[in-house]
């Protein structure tokens, strides 16, 4: 099964939170986020991280790297990045990072359509509407086969519009966090810094197989 998410050009970080989803941009400017799923005799496609489990796991690594170094532990890249950043070895991030959490936000409740079909046709297409109401259609009579994958690419993406939301969400908390924990000297930059060491570690984790 090849599974493929064709939207509108966005922030690069789309590729970092599609899980599953090969990034596809589309440039007829319909808004409409859909995720097609093709049964084909091709292998398996490759196990990729999941984005929603490294988000979750962001604010107690962010905490980590405020915690003293117990002899001969490493903080890992991300946390190293962000101490630097913090204590003003670097140029200090610049980045306007609202819009791209705005667009997260708004991918993660965009109309939306999931595709399955048996090669090129759709055999089953389900709308998902801003408030997450969905609706089936079947375009052809489809097998049972067809009906169990479409389930589950509707869930997977589903999973992936709840990446996106947690994503703006969690930036805002780790912007929160640095905030408190630095003092008002980091304020000015906490929500770029936050940022700048989630897109590190989403980094990190699609360059790692999945589980």
């Amino acid at each position: 099964m090849s599974l493929e998410w064709s939207s509108p050009a966005g922030p690069a970080a789309l590729g970092l939170l599609a899980g599953p989803w090969r990034r596809s941009a589309v440039a007829d400017g319909d808004p409409t986020e859909v995720f097609r799923a093709r049964i084909s005799d091709e292998g398996p496609p490759p196990l990729a991280a999941d984005p929603l489990r490294t988000l979750i796991t962001a604010s107690s690594r962010l905490h980590a790297a405020f915690q003293p170094l117990a002899p001969g532990v490493v903080l890992a890249r991300a946390e190293a990045e962000l101490l630097r950043a913090l204590a003003g070895d670097t140029a200090g991030p610049n980045l306007d990072v609202g819009p791209w959490l705005a667009e997260l936000a708004r991918r993660g409740t965009a109309l939306a359509r999931v595709e399955t079909a048996f090669g090129r046709s759709p055999g089953v297409v389900t709308t998902i509407s801003a408030t997450g109401d969905m609706e089936m259609h079947m375009l052809a009579e489809a097998p049972a086969e067809l009906l169990m994958v479409h389930r589950r690419a509707v869930a997977a993406a589903l999973h992936t519009r709840a990446t996106l939301l947690r994503a703006a969400l969690t930036t805002a908390e780790l912007a929160a966090l640095i905030a408190a924990v630095t003092g008002p000297a980091a304020a000015a930059v906490a929500l770029p810094l936050a940022w700048r060491f989630l897109h590190t570690l989403l980094a990190e984790a699609n360059q790692s197989p999945g589980d």
